[in-house]
């Protein structure tokens, strides 16, 4: 089970997290492809939030 939580954590981190750094520093495609799926993630994140508060969490700007 540890493992799988290594895996899930290291699928889960930041584009910008140290694990990023340290397992992509040599692999430029591996990073764009985890930029663009924080990309997806970000927005769908956004709607789920979006949806669960009923249009926002406040004014905007």
């Amino acid at each position: 089970m540890p493992s799988i939580a290594l895996f899930v954590a290291f699928r889960l981190a930041r584009p910008e997290s140290f694990w990023a750094r340290r397992f992509y520093r040599d692999k430029p495609k591996k990073l764009a492809r985890a930029r663009a799926r924080a990309a997806r993630l970000d927005g769908l994140r956004r709607r789920v939030r979006d949806a669960v508060s009923f249009g926002g969490f406040g004014p905007a700007g």
